[in-house]
């Protein structure tokens, strides 16, 4: 399976794969504790070390159903991780007769987030395409009456310390929302199979990138100009859009923008509110966290506080989330290249990210998180978000702080999960 690379580029799952195999191999199940202290590097009294173990199981089972149902279907066994348990074992994988052709509604197997399902023609492929903008446009326009209602509520918020300098600097505001590239795979005869999703593709030169990566598949893989939101977006930009188009200080027309098509015109003149996953930040990734107390994990459900050495592991997206976890958001306001104003509400998850567009967008939540701002113009908050099946209930302020503008100039020196080549890898 490693030969393979069945577990792509990630350091973290291949050392928990071989702690369980050795474990296995001596026929005692680990805890979670001793996973967590072994691949880990965390004492059993950290408030994270259970979620880090459940997150990285998880991502373990799923690599070990790809791995099997694609390179490894022809083994006359498969490993397995049964839930409930942490003792891996072996067992015999039967061999069908004949193996089913793939259907051509597959998508190929993906790293976090994952996507809509595949449409079965390429006709398809565009037709969604082309109603993704009218979707958030209706998504937009959900609770606009709501806020018409109450001009006073709405002038609150629009007057609070996170969005009054969005005002402040320009009449003109774009919101970006944090999308996902997607490329296909071509038979032989030239037509599109499926739809693929990779983790560290996330443009058409970056796919250049892959494709020279992967050279016996490299002809197969073709740039179809697709991309896709999270789920949770839509939510967002209903909670965030009428307070930027209407009231006193209302900017009218509000652009929407994805982070795969953001150019220099549109971040240089325009207030800018970035709503999505942490993971889809594109090119604003490297000023969020220029300058930040935080930066990414081994994954983009992990938050580290870098000031005082805590991580925060989203765990709410989980299979057995019929139990309530936490998410996170990261909240962060500072100027951008043009002395424009940007704001980002990005989430780990879609729970995090429709919980952390309602806490920005309501005055009782406002006045907490400006009674932790002061005086400071560029600030940044993590909020910690109660969820259950992926849905939000409640949030929580975390901490706050202020942080300097982003050196434009040049890139941040953190490294993320997504990033191809030999740095890449090292965050893993």
């Amino acid at each position: 399976m490693l030969a393979a690379e069945g577990l792509g580029r990630s350091h973290v799952l291949e050392q928990l794969l071989r702690f369980l195999l050795a474990r296995a191999r001596s026929g005692r199940a680990p805890k979670e504790i001793e996973i967590a202290e072994a691949v880990f590097a965390r004492s059993g009294g950290e408030s994270d070390a259970d979620s880090s173990v459940r997150v990285y199981v998880h991502r373990l089972r799923r690599k070990l159903d790809e791995f099997y149902a694609g390179p490894g279907k022809d083994q006359p066994s498969r490993l397995i991780l049964p839930k409930g348990g942490y003792l891996l074992a072996l067992e015999p994988l039967a061999m069908p007769e004949a193996a089913p052709p793939a259907p051509e509604t597959a998508i190929a197997p993906n790293t976090e987030p994952s996507g809509p399902p595949a449409a079965p023609r390429r006709r398809r492929l565009w037709l969604a395409a082309a109603l993704l903008a009218p979707l958030v446009t209706l998504a937009a326009g959900w609770q606009i009456g709501r806020w018409q209602d109450d001009p006073g509520h709405l002038r609150d918020i629009q007057n609070s310390a996170l969005w009054q300098p969005l005002f402040a600097h320009s009449r003109r505001a774009a919101i970006v929302v944090g999308d996902y590239y997607i490329f296909g795979e071509s038979k032989p005869e030239g037509d599109v199979s499926r739809l693929i999703r990779e983790f560290d593709v996330n443009s058409p030169r970056d796919l250049d990138t892959f494709k020279a990566m992967d050279e016996p598949n490299r002809r197969n893989y073709t740039d179809l100009g697709l991309s896709y939101l999270p789920l949770g977006v839509g939510a967002a930009i209903r909670s965030v859009t009428p307070m930027l188009r209407f009231g006193r200080n209302g900017m009218g027309m509000v652009t929407v923008v994805p982070t795969s098509r953001l150019d220099v015109g549109v971040l240089k003149s325009n207030g800018l509110v970035y709503l999505g996953y942490l993971s889809g930040l594109g090119s604003l990734r490297d000023a969020v966290f220029d300058h930040s107390r935080f930066a990414v994990g081994a994954s983009y459900d992990e938050i580290i506080d870098q000031r005082s050495g805590r991580h925060y592991m989203a765990s709410s997206h989980l299979d057995n989330s019929d139990a309530e976890g936490e998410d996170y958001a990261l909240i962060s306001s500072f100027a951008g290249v043009g002395g424009n104003r940007i704001i980002i509400i990005a989430g780990t998850r879609d729970a995090a990210l429709m919980q952390a567009a309602d806490y920005v967008t309501r005055p009782e939540t406002l006045a907490i998180l400006e009674s932790r701002i002061g005086k400071a113009k560029a600030f940044e908050a993590l909020l910690g978000i109660h969820a259950m099946q992926n849905v939000g209930l409640e949030a929580r302020l975390i901490e706050v702080s202020p942080r300097a503008d982003p050196t434009w100039q040049k890139n941040t020196s953190e490294h993320f999960p997504d990033q191809l080549g030999d740095n890449a890898a090292s965050g893993l």
